[in-house]
């Protein structure tokens, strides 16, 4: 059965920051609740009158609050947008079942979405969609990307800045994660360049800045790579 996940904030904080953790404790697992070894059962102790007119309907049997973290994220390299999660901890506790979940955020439907326990640790991340609230582009540089002949090689250097915009009228954290070029053959080597203090995994390429952004602000990211190669090859920059 389809279940049905309000997401609400505490209303003393700003909606739209990036981390926001519901202020309320945990409730506790629902008294109907009885776990057993391999199966979890819940006993619904109400009646509810159901039309008898072939159409299907839902039925409440608990309702719980758990606490969650909302971040805001956003690779612009794959999709020119932001996206809100919710992290929801101590879910454990409540034997939540795989399936299809209703999604409600401040109690407007955003979506529906899969919930899936199986993989989780201690924290279940939800997608709340885009946040238009947030804009963010990425753009090559071409001022400042050449290519250089060096005797039987070549080097090509690459320039990037992603710009990222708050326009909402509550400062928010965001995550922007990016990549450079990874090579495999010696023949082909990557050399970072300028990346405005983010943090490079050079094992997979990966660059990651997190950073907070006032109301109505707009923060700009450059970073560069240059790439050497033996003219007679083809190289993938981009």
């Amino acid at each position: 059965a389809d279940a049905e996940i309000m997401m609400e904030t505490d209303e003393n904080m700003p909606m739209e920051s990036k981390k926001m953790t519901q202020q309320s404790a945990p409730s506790a697992p629902p008294s109907n609740l009885r776990n057993n070894e391999t199966t979890a059962e819940f006993e619904v102790a109400d009646l509810s009158t159901i039309p008898s007119d072939n159409n299907p309907y839902n039925v409440s049997i608990a309702d719980f609050t758990l606490p969650a973290t909302y971040t805001y994220q956003s690779v612009p390299k794959l999709d020119k947008a932001v996206f809100l999660s919710a992290g929801i901890t101590g879910w454990e506790a409540y034997s939540l079942q795989d399936g299809e979940a209703n999604l409600y955020f401040e109690g407007t439907y955003v979506g529906s979405t899969t919930l899936s326990t199986r993989d989780a640790s201690d924290t279940v991340n939800i997608s709340l969609g885009r946040d238009n609230g947030i804009s963010i582009n990425r753009e090559k540089q071409k001022d400042f990307s050449s290519t250089q002949m060096l005797s039987s090689q070549r080097k090509d250097t690459r320039t990037w800045v992603i710009t990222a915009r708050n326009n909402k009228s509550q400062k928010a954290d965001i995550t922007v994660t990016d990549q450079i070029p990874l090579s495999t053959n010696s023949d082909i080597t990557v050399e970072p360049g300028d990346l405005s203090g983010a943090s490079y995994d050079d094992k997979t390429g990966l660059l990651t800045w997190t950073f907070t952004l006032q109301p109505k602000e707009t923060k700009k990211i450059a970073f560069s790579y240059s790439v050497k190669y033996p003219k007679k090859n083809r190289v993938i920059l981009e």
